[in-house]
């Protein structure tokens, strides 16, 4: 057993992992409990977004905002927003992504389902992510978790 001792300061999370020679062999998060004001954010943003159709349907639901891809789902738990989530975002124009990423035709912006990313909250899990503000042909995205592999993917047409 270790223990160690925390700043006096409001913490917003904590993550530990620990590696060896061979890689990582576990990682943990903790995030403290959201106050009853951000739960009625989250609840209100919920709502709003899940009143209009989405773009896909896989393991999340999918909205597309102006400058967002938004994952929603419901009735959802911390088991549900396990793993990796994956996103690859394709440009119109190729000569739109950093110059090291234009050989591989997309930018990845993949994520974890912790804050300020995902949050699980009454039964709902909601992630927000804010795209690059390139005109966007086709976004790829889904999720793996590493005990069971691909667990859902999607793909949304943008523009036309």
């Amino acid at each position: 057993m270790m223990v160690v001792d925390l700043p006096d300061i409001p913490i917003a999370a904590i993550r530990t992992e620990q590696h060896s020679p061979d890689g990582r062999l576990w990682e943990a998060a903790v995030f403290p409990p959201p106050s009853a004001e951000t739960l009625a954010l989250y609840e209100s943003e919920y709502q709003a977004i899940s009143s209009r159709e989405p773009a896909a349907r896989s393991g999340f639901d999918l909205h597309l905002t102006e400058d967002a891809l938004i994952y929603l789902k419901r009735p959802c738990s911390q088991d549900y927003a396990r793993g990796r989530f994956w996103l690859s975002v394709h440009p119109a124009d190729a000569g739109d992504l950093p110059t090291e990423r234009r050989a591989l035709g997309h930018e990845s912006l993949n994520f974890d389902f912790v804050p300020p990313h995902g949050v699980v909250f009454n039964g709902k899990c909601m992630a927000t992510i804010r795209l690059p503000d390139y005109e966007i042909a086709k976004i790829e995205t889904g999720q793996d978790a590493p005990d069971v592999g691909r667990l859902w993917s999607a793909t949304v047409s943008v523009g036309d």
